[in-house]
This record gives structure tokens, sequence and C-alpha cells, in this order.
């Protein structure tokens, strides 16, 4: 049987408010017990002794021994409140006995007073006991008294009205604080799961493909709801952003590719028919569409290989090195474009993946020519520290605007679409660029100024070679 959040919650409510209600009412109402019961038995202490000084004062000057009417009326009071009086003179003798006087009376006491302390606490071991006291007055020992009753200690009525009224006032507050302890329990589940139940619809539109609408939570909701709702959130957009950019990738792809091949399929079918004569200028043409295809294809690979990396192998690497064999490959087209370049070589050496490395300068080096307009200016630095590597190309080109430059590193994004499309960039790597410079816990960072120019900055650590 599946239960939903709220029931599950409201239950686990109901019944950890049943055990910390119970458990206090238990606790409390035993603690109270114990304190009023020594309170009990101190009262009673201080009534034997009342009662025995009650007893010494009406004893004459000399030591008469009141007359026996006064022990009676005296004993029946005692009785009445559930004690029974037995005094003896200085030799021990018996002078009154009230068990003797009225035994059956004093039975009937005892065996009341066991009865209702045994309704109250069946497992309290009472029983019959006496207290014995000395009767010493003008500092002459007269006699004894001894006063028995139901012990350890026993509760008059009044005793016993105020404990079972107390009882009921612990009753009343554990049956209000239940109910109070379940109805908030109901009221925050309620106010937990319904924010959750938002959730769960959203994220149900998502696997469905519907990335639209927001979550909205109150600010009352807790942290975590709120962060949640926000990674939803952020999951959504993330998605849908994905979406529009696959699809763009397809537009662009299906723009990229096509215009080779119509170009390859043209003049392959014009030569074929003899419209055009087959010359190393066309066949050059033809060769550069081919290169251009399989540069696309080279870009498609990489982002296959930077989103299934794996650990790199990395090696001592001289990365002034690198970034030399980079410009001669570029030589041409740094010669064609008249681009003025700015670069002393240097011998720097660090522990890293020559390989991936030698893929980030390329794809900057190249971003830079593509950018820079004819009689432009590239510089590249390098430098070093104890513990890092930096890596500086700055260029005069068309620039980025301050609004693109947040999404530049992002999976097929691209700055211009227009401009980007007539130069030939996939929007993939400065992606590819990002990944391998994180790979290496390194940091890439770009200022730019749009027709002004672009700096890119790459720091990567030394490590220990």
């Amino acid at each position: 049987m599946k239960i939903n959040l709220k029931v599950r919650m409201i239950l686990s409510n109901i019944l950890i408010s049943i055990l910390l209600v119970f458990t206090l009412y238990f606790v409390s109402n035993y603690f109270f017990q114990k304190q009023f019961q020594k309170y009990v038995m101190v009262q009673q202490a201080v009534k034997n002794k009342e009662i025995v000084q009650v007893i010494t004062n009406a004893y004459g000057e000399s030591g008469e021994v009141p007359n026996i009417t006064f022990f009676e009326d005296f004993g029946n009071d005692l009785l009445k409140q559930h004690m029974i009086l037995t005094v003896y003179n200085e030799k021990n003798e018996q002078i009154f006995c009230m068990a003797c006087s009225q035994k059956e009376s004093c039975n009937h006491t005892i065996n009341s007073m066991k009865d209702m302390m045994k309704s109250m606490y069946p497992n309290l071991k009472g029983e019959y006991i006496e207290d014995k006291y000395e009767i010493i007055k003008n500092d002459q020992s007269l006699g004894y008294v001894n006063l028995g009753y139901f012990g350890p200690f026993f509760y008059n009525e009044s005793d016993r009205k105020f404990v079972q009224t107390f009882n009921d006032i612990f009753v009343l507050i554990t049956v209000l604080s239940l109910f109070g302890s379940v109805g908030l329990g109901i009221f925050s589940a309620s106010k937990i799961s319904k924010p959750i139940m938002k959730i769960k619809e959203k994220t149900k539109q998502i696997s469905a493909g519907d990335y639209s609408g927001k979550i909205i939570v109150s600010k009352s909701d807790t942290v975590e709801i709120q962060e949640l709702a926000t990674s939803v959130n952020s999951l959504a957009r993330n998605l849908n952003e994905q979406l529009v950019l696959k699809k763009r990738m397809a537009g662009d792809f299906t723009h990229e590719f096509l215009t080779p091949l119509t170009t390859l399929q043209g003049t392959i079918e014009a030569m074929i028919d003899g419209i055009f004569e087959v010359s190393p200028e066309r066949l050059q043409n033809l060769k550069l569409e081919v290169e251009r295809l399989s540069r696309m294809v080279y870009d498609i690979d990489k982002l296959v290989e930077t989103n299934n990396r794996s650990e790199y192998k990395k090696e001592k690497i001289n990365l002034g090195e690198i970034v030399d064999q980079v410009l001669t490959t570029f030589e041409t087209e740094l010669h064609r474009k008249k681009i003025n370049l700015i670069y002393q070589k240097k011998d720097f050496y660090l522990v890293a993946s020559k390989d991936k490395i030698s893929q980030v300068v390329i794809n900057l080096i190249s971003n830079a020519i593509k950018y820079t307009n004819i009689c432009g200016t590239i510089e590249i630095k390098l430098e070093q520290t104890t513990e890092n590597t930096i890596f500086v190309i700055r260029d005069t080109g068309i620039g980025i605007s301050e609004e693109d430059i947040p999404y530049i590193f992002e999976y097929l994004y691209k700055a211009d679409k227009s401009r980007t499309r007539a130069m030939g960039g996939s929007g993939i790597g400065l992606y590819v660029v990002k990944n391998i410079v994180d790979d290496h816990n390194g940091t890439i960072d770009v200022k730019s100024i749009l027709n002004v120019g672009t700096t890119f900055t790459v720091i990567l650590p030394n490590n220990k070679y």
C-alpha cells in the first residue's frame, strides 16, 4: 500500500506527539507523586510531634497524669484522623489504649485506609506502623506515646481530593496537548507537502518535455524547499536552453554541411558534364571544401571526446615550444591577413597533457586569427610563477559584446551567429578549451570590448616535474 508524503508526515507527527505527550504525562506525574508523598510524610512527622506536645501539655506541672476522659476524647479525635493512640507511663505500663477500647473501630479505620491507598497505588507495600515518642515535661520523663497509622504514608480526605484533582488536570492538559500537537502536525505536514507537490508536478512536466512555467514558493517555506524549487527551475531552464541549442546546432550544421556539399556536387557534376574544365584550380577548390568538411567533423569529434573525457596522460611539456609550433602552422594565414604578431619565444615547463594543451593553444590562436581584421595585431605572452604558468593572447579583432561574455564557453554558443557562420565557427572550440583547462585544474578568463579586441588568459598549475 502506497502512502503519500502528506499522510506519512501526519501519521509520523501523530505518533511523535502521542509519545511525547504521554512521556511528559507519566514523567511529570511520577515526579509529582514522589514529591507529594515526601511532603505528606514530612507533614505526618510534624503532626505527630504536635500530638505529643498536646498530650505533654495535659500533664500537670508535677507530672500528674490527665484523667482518662481526656485520653478517650483525644483518642476519638485522632481515630477520626485515621490514627490510633496508646499511652504508657514512665514504668512502661499502659495508661490508655484506643485499640483495646475500640478494637472494631480501629480495625475498620486501618482497613479502610489500606483499601483506599491500595486503590490509588496498587503496588504500594503499606502496613500498620507505630511511632514511639517520649513524654518529657520540666526535664522529667513521664512516659511514652505510641501513634499508630497506615504507613509509610497515608492520605486524608483533603490529600486524596487534591491528588485526584491534580490527576484530572494532568489528564486534561494531556488530552489538550495531544489534540494541539496533532493539529499542528497536520498543519505543518500540509505546509511542507504543498510546495513539494508543486515540485512533483513540475518534474512530471519536465519528464514530458515541457520546460515552460516556473515553481513559485513562499518565503515562509523552508530553506530546503526553496533551494529544491530553485534547482528544479534551474534544471527546466537549462534543459530548455539545451533544447534551443540543439535546434540551433541542427540548423547550423545543416547549413555548414549543405554549403560545401552543394559546391562539391555542382562542381563535380559540371566537370563530368563537360561544362567545367578539370583544372588544378578547380581541384584545389574542391580540396578546400573537403578540408572544410573535415574540420567540421573534427569539431564534432572533439566535442564527443571532451564529453567522454578520461584521465589524461600528463608529462613534462614546454609550453613555449608548443606555441611556437602552432604559430608555424598558422604562418600562411597570418601572412595572408597581414597580421602583426607580437611574440617572443620562451621556454616554460609544466606537467600536463601535451595533446590537450596543444588543442587549447590551437583553438585560441585560430580564433584570434579568424576574428582579427586584416592588418590587425595579435600579442601572445607567456609568464610563469612558482605555482602557475600563464598564457595570454590578445587581439584587435571584432570583440565580444558584454552580454555574450558569460556564455561563450557554453556548448555550441555563438556570440554573433551571422558572423561566426560566415567565418566557419561551430560554437564548439571554446567549450572544448574550457573543459580541457578545467580538467587540468586551471582557469580561463576573457576580457573583451566590442569592435576593439579580446584577451584570453589561461592559468595552468605547474605541478611538480
